[in-house]
């Protein structure tokens, strides 16, 4: 195991997927705090941040509707129309719960190459703040598209 992918089960912003090859350091204060194999879970310093980055194939053409039906203990649906985004991402609102706990959200569908892509939700426990979470959203996106 690399020490990258330590550091990405430690609580670092430094995301690093062996399979796409990409690595980067996530914008806005954001730390991941766990990984799976093909989805990364963590947040930022405001304890009510989460970010949810999830790897999968580049066959995926929407925005799912619905996401994660209870697994990792998050239930995740869509709250708006999705909108088309730059580099040919699409992306929008979300609501969901996390370990018990309501939050608000944006989720995006960033491709990275012809056989991958990454969804990536930046949500909040504390309610009403979608253009911050937008934004976020979108810087991680372009972190991600220059690592790319």
């Amino acid at each position: 195991m690399t020490q990258q992918i330590l550091k990405n089960r430690l609580g670092t912003p430094y995301f690093n997927d062996v399979t796409t090859d990409l690595q980067c350091c996530l914008p806005e204060g954001l730390i991941i705090y766990s990984y799976t194999g093909r989805i990364w879970l963590g947040g930022s310093q405001r304890p009510t941040d989460i970010l949810y980055i999830e790897r999968v194939s580049a066959e995926i053409e929407a925005v799912p509707t619905i996401l994660a039906e209870g697994d990792i203990d998050l239930t995740l649906v869509s709250v708006g129309a999705s909108e088309q985004l730059q580099a040919g991402a699409k992306g929008t609102k979300v609501a969901g719960n996390y370990r018990d706990q309501s939050f608000s959200g944006y989720l995006s569908l960033i491709p990275i190459n012809s056989d991958y892509q990454y969804l990536i939700m930046i949500a909040s426990t504390t309610l009403a703040e979608e253009e911050r979470q937008r934004s976020i959203c979108l810087s991680v996106q372009d972190a991600l598209l220059v690592a790319a």
